[in-house]
């Protein structure tokens, strides 16, 4: 690898802090493998988390910053799992397997060779349990060889039985034809029929039933040879296992050699420590002896500080144990020291600040969601009321086209719609309701209110079907030209109307397609269509 001494900083590149990196855990002492490493292996945006399904958790729910991968544990021992992001945004999954090499680290020899005891004493049970099942299969398929062994002998005995029985009925059959005159011998010979026919129909069930048994214990025979045949498969594989773990052991056997040796180096270390500490001790008592003369030296300045009488060290060690032991006992009523109970009440303080801080912001913002409900609420009012007039001047406009007086009554709050409409002019009123109109009016205000509520509504595109039915030609034609000019005045919107009239009074022009179906046949019974 190529690389410079230029420092790399990944401070903004970095995930969450709650989560363990390889970069935060790998203890780098070479600035140019920490670099490389980043650039190659993107160390410090790999996570690693020991639970499995707390990985998935994390790399499933939503998707990472300066996340690009997660390594985990898996079930099986020494083995692992890496999550990624896939080009998709999909959740991909690979499996690591056990590494069986040397360590490419510097690792603790010692716990190796645990590890390796305690896998090589984890295959030891397996196999164990592996015999102990192998010896339950063999028991239960001798058994199982024995009963249809048993069968078979009980089904040839009872085949036996059947003939001998059949000779019987056959032998019973000659004397009542012999006997065919003699009728107290034909009766009791009828009965020895019968019982013989009994005799047979309850050995040939007792057959059936040894029969079927002989089946299934053949079905279970297949079955335990198939269960032999698996467990001697793994049977196997653990044997390999375990010669795979003797072999780990030996190169462990060495390790600890290689580490037998360094103890032995250190044990020399320790006699040269132990020469140093008598050194050491030797010094000590020169020390000793000079703070003695010291000691007499002072004593002739000033006395020493006077002792009771009786007062031993021992005596002197228990009353300052009985005072330490007071203090802690004051301190233990006052619920801790003074500097922890200082710490404490400001620890309080802080939280009670914060508690007290966040109780204000939240005010502030449900004050400030009740003033935007108020204006919006406000603001729906008046979007009402702009949309309510709209369609009251649409409504009226139009129907001055043909010199009617109308008004569209809404009421918002009982969520109802209602009009009145005056087609004589002469009349001074507020007008006539919807049902007091005839076919004819009706269709038409009809007509006009569809066009004023789709002028307010905007809808992209409108259709109506048979609607001039009930209108004569006046108001038909009328109708049919507000439509028009609504149609071109709304820009962007589609108008499709279905009449059955013959619309001779609409001209076809640019914007105005006009598709007239093929009239009926008298007796048709079906629609015929070209062949395509």
């Amino acid at each position: 690898m190529i690389g410079n001494n230029g420092q790399v900083d990944t401070t903004d590149h970095e995930p969450d802090l709650s989560f363990d990196t390889s970069l935060r855990v790998l203890e780098i002492d070479e600035d140019l493998v920490r670099k490389q490493l980043i650039i190659n292996q993107m160390i410090e945006q790999t996570i690693l988390i020991d639970s499995r399904p707390d990985a998935v958790n994390a790399m499933s729910d939503t998707r990472l910053q300066n996340v690009k991968q997660c390594f985990t544990h898996n079930v099986r021992p020494g083995t692992g799992i890496r999550y990624s992001y896939g080009w998709g945004g999909g959740l991909a999954e690979n499996y690591i397997p056990a590494y069986q090499g040397p360590p490419r680290m510097k690792t603790d020899v010692e716990y190796q060779v645990s590890a390796c005891k305690n896998e090589q004493q984890r295959l030891r049970s397996e196999i164990h349990d592996l015999e102990r099942t192998v010896r339950e299969s063999q028991t239960i398929l001798k058994n199982c060889e024995q009963a249809i062994v048993r069968h078979k002998r009980e089904s040839r005995d009872l085949q036996v039985e059947v003939q001998r029985l059949d000779d019987d009925v056959a032998s019973l059959q000659e004397a009542i034809d012999r006997d065919a005159l003699d009728e107290s011998g034909l009766e009791v010979m009828k009965k020895e029929l019968a019982e013989a026919k009994e005799s047979l129909a309850t050995y040939q069930a007792q057959f059936g039933d040894s029969v079927l048994a002989s089946d299934k214990a053949r079905d279970e025979l297949r079955t335990l040879k198939e269960r032999m045949k698996a467990i001697d498969d793994e049977t196997d594989e653990v044997q390999a296992k375990i010669r795979k773990a003797e072999k780990r052991m030996v190169d462990k056997s060495k390790n600890r050699d290689d580490a037998l040796r360094g103890k032995n180096s250190a044990i020399e270390e320790l006699q040269k420590a132990e020469k140093s500490k008598e050194i050491a001790q030797k010094q000590r008592n020169d020390y000793a002896e000079t703070i003695n003369v010291w000691s007499d030296q002072a004593s002739q300045i000033c006395p020493r500080v006077p002792v009771d009488r009786g007062e031993t060290c021992a005596s002197l060690e228990k009353k300052l144990e009985k005072l330490q032991a007071d203090h802690k006992r004051w301190e233990t009523q006052l619920g801790g020291s003074h500097q922890e109970i200082i710490e404490a009440a400001a620890r309080k303080v802080r939280a009670f600040q914060q508690a007290r801080a966040q109780v204000a912001g939240v005010e502030r913002l449900a004050q400030l969601l009740k003033e935007t409900l108020v204006n919006r609420k406000e603001r729906w009012k008046v979007f009402q009321r702009a949309i309510t007039a709209r369609a009251r001047v649409q409504f009226m406009w139009i129907l001055s086209e043909r010199n009617f007086r109308g008004r569209l009554l809404a009421n918002h709050k009982e969520k109802k719609l209602d009009l009145n409409v005056e087609p004589d002019p002469t009349k001074v009123g507020k007008g006539r309701e919807a049902k007091t109109l005839s076919g004819g009016e009706k269709s038409f205000s009809t007509i006009c209110l569809l066009l004023s509520l789709w002028d307010a509504m905007g809808a992209p595109v409108r259709c109506l079907d048979e609607f001039d039915v009930f209108m004569d030609s006046v108001n038909r034609e009328v109708s049919m030209r507000k439509m028009i000019e609504a149609a071109r005045y709304s820009i962007g919107k589609q108008f499709i109307l279905i009449t059955p009239g013959s619309m001779g009074s609409v001209s076809s022009s640019h914007d105005v397609k006009i598709i007239k179906m093929k009239d009926p046949e008298r007796g048709q019974t079906a629609i015929s269509f070209p062949n395509q």
